[in-house]
């Protein structure tokens, strides 16, 4: 394995995929700055952080430390870790394995310790940060547009939205990936935003030519709000941002319950919290 390039960028959301493996893994997609050319024809580049998990730390020896790196594709067989002491150290698909159990094993066991000190400090999970503010919101909406059906559920996700009662600056981003592939439907969708009603919350339709994904249709939409800053159609980026499907139910208030939570810092480490809404899914008529 050597160094085939640098990650350049993460881009906003998770992918569920599979490992070489077949295993389920979850993680980001991310823009690779590749030194070698030969690396865009590996079946699997694989990048490491600075800093490994905790239970990986445990299990390497004390002088080793994993690079930022894109290395050369991996086959099923095993998985090659560049250590920082410039030896070669091989890890097959079982310890891979020991590896992602032991993580869980302790992430768990760190939680429960969690959960015990904040019921014996009677410190609420639920509870509602006290200096909670209904900051600018910005609310992503990522779809395909092939079909009649996928339009009308767009609409329909735009007005739970827009009825959710939010008490603070909203503005909603419906951003399509590959708007050519149902110019009509497209063309219909832009004018529905035009003719709406209402003019509050403010709704915007952007889009990629070509399909290029779900991650980076959420890229183009977060490129085009930094436009509408400068040009001057927002005064600032939201601060808050919430990404939905476009075939997706909002339960009552839960634009502002999820802004709230994500106010509310950890009172261990300060980070801020991840939060979550009661949205359900659509069914299809």
């Amino acid at each position: 394995m050597h160094a085939g390039g640098q990650r350049a960028r993460d881009l906003a959301g998770e992918v569920s995929a599979q490992d070489p493996w077949g295993a389920v893994a979850r993680g980001q997609y991310a823009l690779l700055r590749l030194h070698d050319p030969q690396a865009a024809k590996a079946k699997v580049l694989r990048t490491r952080m600075s800093t490994p998990s905790f239970a990986r730390w445990l299990t390497l020896p004390a002088s080793a430390d994993t690079r930022p790196i894109a290395g050369e594709g991996i086959d099923g067989e095993s998985a090659v870790e560049l250590a920082h002491s410039g030896r070669l150290r091989h890890r097959g698909p079982a310890g891979d394995r020991a590896v992602r159990a032991a993580d869980h094993v302790l992430g768990l066991s760190l939680l429960l310790v969690y959960r015990l000190v904040q019921r014996a400090l009677g410190i609420s999970r639920t509870a509602r940060d006290a200096g909670a503010v209904a900051l600018p919101l910005l609310v992503v909406i990522p779809s395909l547009l092939r079909q009649r059906d996928e339009l009308t559920s767009m609409q329909s996700t735009v007005e739970s939205i827009a009825s959710n009662g939010y008490p603070g600056e909203l503005t909603i981003v419906i951003t399509i990936d590959g708007n050519a592939d149902a110019p009509i439907l497209y063309a219909e969708l832009r004018r529905w935003a035009r003719n709406r009603p209402c003019v509050q919350p403010a709704l915007y339709i952007t889009g990629t030519q070509a399909r290029r994904s779900k991650p980076m249709a959420i890229d183009h939409a977060m490129e085009f709000v930094k436009g509408l800053v400068s040009n001057g159609y927002l005064a600032e980026f939201p601060p808050a941002y919430v990404s939905t499907d476009a075939d997706a139910d909002l339960g009552p208030n839960a634009l502002y319950r999820i802004v709230c939570r994500l106010q509310r810092r950890n009172r261990i480490t300060g980070w801020p919290a991840r939060g979550g809404g009661r949205i359900a899914a659509r069914a299809r008529q």
